[in-house]
């Protein structure tokens, strides 16, 4: 199977928060994580995805910060 990054950052909780979403959305999702172990300043946490739950992926998390930005204005 081929993955796609669909989301990177720095804040590990980011990428985890993310990936339980999708995965309760139905779409696979894992976090590579590519931090330098001793400085985590460095480096990211890429969450990825099967290449054909990519639009859904990508539909989803825009879905969710959509929301969530509504909910802080």
């Amino acid at each position: 199977n081929d993955w796609v990054c669909v989301f990177e950052s720095h804040l590990p909780w980011q990428a985890e928060l993310n990936r339980v979403y999708l995965e309760e959305n139905g779409v696979p999702a894992i976090v590579l994580n590519q931090q330098d172990s001793s400085y985590q300043v460095f480096g990211t946490l890429r969450l990825l995805v099967p290449a054909n739950d990519q639009l859904t992926a990508e539909a989803l998390l825009l879905a969710k910060e959509m929301n969530m930005n509504n909910l802080t204005q």
